[in-house]
């Protein structure tokens, strides 16, 4: 009987961005920030200028690897944890790159938690989770599909 489940994973999958996209979203900022300006909305310009900043920010920073850990109490991830309790189902998705473990948990900001799955059993994982939580099927939340539109 195993009493954990370990993995590393990155915490989502660096995407290939050309300089095109990069001149879009640049061009997208500086129209709305211009606009803004002649709208005398500074507040505004500023907040998207900051928001265009920690864009091409974000956007060019690796992805952190993440050491995940299923254990007796609960899922350490990196250095958080969450324990059972919190969790209310589970779902694992075959994604087209990755298969994907869906967490819903009773968290207000980030209810359900996507976890790419990298060197793991499957069937191994999901015996081992069924054990403390319920299986139940989850779709990916709507904002995450759409940064993924967009090229996030």
């Amino acid at each position: 009987m195993q009493n954990s489940i370990k993995w590393s994973a990155p915490e989502y999958r660096q995407k290939e961005r050309s300089m095109d996209w990069y001149w879009t979203w640049g061009i997208i900022a500086i129209s709305i920030i211009v606009i803004s300006l002649f709208l005398h909305s500074y507040i505004f310009a500023l907040l998207v200028l900051v928001a265009a900043f920690a864009l091409m920010t974000v956007t060019t920073k690796d992805s952190t690897v993440f050491e995940y850990e299923f254990n007796e109490k609960g899922l350490k991830a990196g250095k958080d944890f969450i324990a059972y309790e919190s969790i209310e189902s589970f779902w694992i998705k075959d994604g087209k790159d990755d298969d994907i473990l869906l967490l819903k948990t009773n968290r207000f900001l980030s209810p359900i938690l996507h976890i790419i799955i990298d060197g793991v059993d499957l069937n191994m994982l999901r015996d081992f989770l069924l054990k403390k939580i319920k299986e139940k099927e989850l779709e990916e939340t709507s904002s995450k599909r759409i940064m993924e539109f967009l090229g996030f």
